[in-house]
């Protein structure tokens, strides 16, 4: 009878016995604070070394319950779930970043002139963004394997591409720059002047009240003459056509913008065209005359 006694509260014992926690420690790559999880309705945050102890009783619980916010470090700095890699948790770093754009005498460029930006990572990978100066989101770091482990490396991108009036107006991968330690970037653009002159073929004085510039993407705009010249800035680099509405036999000219540049053009008039044929029509008397002496001598009598 003793003996039961004692076997009923053993088992008594043993029934109410809390079971022994088992935490399982959980570490972030890259490891910063901070970053905000979720397990089985607890929240928890890293610690300043990027670690995290999850209420858990093994690692294949925790990578099959483990929920991981997107997570504001700081201002400009998100951290995003980018999976598991031998048992650590590894984020995603984005940057907020802005551009402004410079040209060639560096004067500040509207960032609404430039209609889209192609920037290059790592790996082949590739972000457009159409640039209205407006900060954007872009991935700032990657993980790699380093031994049996893996870690977080900053990477670094490419200005590839910006377009403008239909051209690219960068020279393509000359400037990079590394989200992680820069968030603003001037892109230098290739953008130039041009001095447009008209003048009369004949008489050399200036001609044209405007001229038709047409872009390498098909639009086109009017200027102004003053005094048959015009001077345009910041023009994307490109192929252009430039058309002088002038009295005269105007013509278009395509004019190829890789630098600053001077254009003088000649146009030859109505004035220039009549003033021709007078020429042309005194040179036909005159040789006429001089094939009919008769004829010159009657003409010297009428006139005397």
């Amino acid at each position: 009878m003793v003996r039961c006694t004692l076997l009923l509260a053993t088992f008594a014992v043993l029934v109410v016995a809390p079971a022994a926690r088992a935490d399982v420690t959980v570490q972030a790559i890259p490891a910063l604070p901070g970053i905000k999880v979720e397990y089985a309705g607890q929240q928890l945050v890293t610690d300043d070394k990027g670690r995290v102890l999850v209420p858990a009783p093994d690692d294949a619980r925790v990578r099959a319950g483990l929920r991981v916010r997107s997570t504001m470090l700081r201002h400009g700095v998100h951290a995003r779930f980018n999976g598991w890699r031998r048992g650590r948790l590894t984020m995603r770093l984005l940057y907020l970043v802005r551009f402004s754009y410079v040209g060639t005498d560096r004067d500040r460029i509207n960032p609404a002139r430039i209609k889209s930006l192609t920037l290059r990572g790592p790996g082949g990978m590739r972000r457009t963004i159409s640039s209205g100066g407006h900060p954007f989101w872009l991935e700032g770091n990657r993980i790699v394997p380093l031994g049996r482990r893996p870690v977080s490396k900053p990477i670094s991108w490419a200005v590839e591409r910006a377009t403008a009036g239909g051209s690219n107006v960068v020279f393509r991968a000359q400037q990079r720059f590394t989200p992680a330690r820069t968030r603003r970037l001037a892109v230098r653009v290739r953008f130039y002047r041009l001095r447009f002159a008209a003048h009369d073929w004949l008489l050399g004085k200036a001609i044209g009240s405007q001229i038709s510039l047409t872009y390498p993407d098909g639009h086109v705009e009017r200027h102004a003459l003053k005094d048959g010249k015009v001077t345009i800035g910041s023009l994307p680099a490109g192929l252009y056509r430039v058309t002088v509405e002038a009295p005269g036999m105007a013509s278009d000219w395509p004019v190829a913008l890789s630098r600053d540049k001077d254009v003088d053009v000649s146009i030859i008039s109505y004035l220039d065209v009549a003033l021709g044929i007078f020429v042309l029509a005194l040179l036909a008397v005159g040789l006429l005359l001089a094939g009919r002496p008769a004829l010159r001598h009657r003409l010297r009598r009428v006139a005397a």
